[in-house]
């Protein structure tokens, strides 16, 4: 299922049925977070290591996979961190089965971060036995949930 960048409708971070929390975030998260006031929907990759023998097989290399203009591969990492706290705190959700249907992710394709994941699967694939033999990028999208939107309002 593919989505643009203004017609889908993520998961509810806010329902308004519980009591008000108070949510901390560090100065990091919050520009993070503004970046949604630009686009309700960004970009997001997964890279995964697939079994070409077992179907049902698979292993995360490296999630929440957000590239940023001149970012070097530990800062696109220290941004997965970040992304997957905004998540646990219900401000956005982290979909990689929802590409944006208008991005194209040739980026991620050819990022060096990508690059060595892929040299790291074939070294593993080169022994006996091994299973995750096939890299594969997983190309989805992040938005903000309406706690989020509530939460970017406060910022």
């Amino acid at each position: 299922m593919e989505h643009d960048c203004c017609c889908h409708e993520h998961g509810c971070g806010g329902c308004g049925r519980h009591a008000p929390v108070e949510i901390t975030l560090s100065r990091a998260e919050a520009a993070l977070l503004a970046r949604f006031a630009q686009c309700p929907y960004l970009p997001l990759a997964r890279f995964l290591a697939r079994s070409s023998r077992e179907d049902e097989l698979e292993a995360v290399g490296l999630s929440a996979v957000f590239l940023e203009d001149g970012a070097g591969d530990d800062q696109v990492k220290e941004t997965g961190r970040l992304l997957e706290r905004l998540e646990s705190l219900g401000l956005i959700t982290l979909d990689y089965d929802i590409p944006l249907s208008n991005y194209d992710y040739a980026d991620y394709e050819v990022s060096s971060l990508y690059a060595r994941f892929r040299e790291t699967v074939a070294e593993g694939a080169a022994r006996p036995g091994f299973l995750f033999d096939t890299p594969d990028l997983q190309k989805g999208s992040m938005a903000l949930t309406d706690l989020g939107r509530a939460v970017l309002e406060q910022i």
